[in-house]
């Protein structure tokens, strides 16, 4: 599971589009995106995606606003993106970028690019709607776009939705540390080998980071529905977190076990 950024500058009514041509093997290879990237250890989704703004296009990103959160399901892997747009950013655009080319593309000429068909799906909804949402999409083996979910909060009473969701947020986040007390009890014996502790140390880590980058988000959110969507983002992952620990837990106890 990754944790990844993506934004789509805006100007003049054009998207600042990627063609990705240069960078070898390449998953977008030949596919036009946005700009955006990985999260790196001790960033916020916001200074990964300044960074990353910086680096492929040359231009500082002043502002950007928070539109939406995309599940990736690839597969075996699974990638979180936090989407932005922005129209608040300054300085020239580089000459050339290392990871493909940099072209400004009339909005309603972008369908008509070579997009990964779940990009068709959140492009419209950043077209059709200024609200923030969830969307999960689902890839088989192949690169062939399964499933699109849109995951939308109902909220009849802020206040009541937000406290029920905080108060199971509050219950799992007890539970996933007394899961991990009692992981880290186990992965802390002679027995467990160097190897397995430390995939072990590298997931827990990335899950930590994830969950503190969406926490972040929350803090600097003024709006009820974005926050209570941030929320369910977080339930998904210590639910997720306190299964995987669980199984590598109870792996790594096989090797507590004597041999008969």
């Amino acid at each position: 599971m990754t944790l990844t950024t993506l934004i789509y500058l805006i100007k003049d009514n054009k998207y600042l589009m990627l063609h990705r041509t240069k960078k070898e093997n390449d998953i977008n290879a030949g596919k036009y995106i946005g700009v955006g990237g990985h999260v790196e250890e001790g960033e916020s989704p916001f200074d990964c995606i300044k960074r990353e703004v910086m680096e492929e296009t040359g231009l500082v990103l002043n502002s950007a606003k928070f539109r939406g959160y995309i599940t990736f399901v690839m597969g075996k892997e699974t990638e979180h993106a936090s989407l932005f747009t922005s129209e608040d950013f300054s300085g020239n655009l580089v000459d050339e970028c290392k990871e493909g080319e940099l072209a400004w593309v009339d909005i309603d000429k972008v369908m008509d690019l070579n997009l990964w068909e779940g990009d068709r799906a959140f492009l419209k909804l950043l077209n059709e709607t200024d609200d923030f949402f969830s969307l999960k999409l689902v890839y088989d083996e192949g690169d062939n776009l399964m499933e699109t979910i849109l995951e939308t909060a109902t909220i009849d009473s802020d206040v009541e939705v937000n406290t029920s969701a905080a108060k199971n947020l509050e219950k799992l986040e007890a539970k996933a540390e007394r899961v991990h007390q009692k992981a880290q009890q186990i992965f802390e014996q002679p027995e467990i080998s160097s190897m397995l502790k430390n995939e072990y140390k590298n997931k827990i880590d990335q899950y930590t980071s994830m969950y503190e980058s969406i926490d972040t988000m929350k803090k600097i959110s003024d709006k009820e529905e974005t926050i209570a969507n941030l929320v369910n983002q977080q339930i998904e992952i210590l639910n997720v977190r306190i299964k995987w620990e669980l199984d590598w837990a109870n792996r790594a106890i096989c090797f507590l076990r004597p041999i008969s």
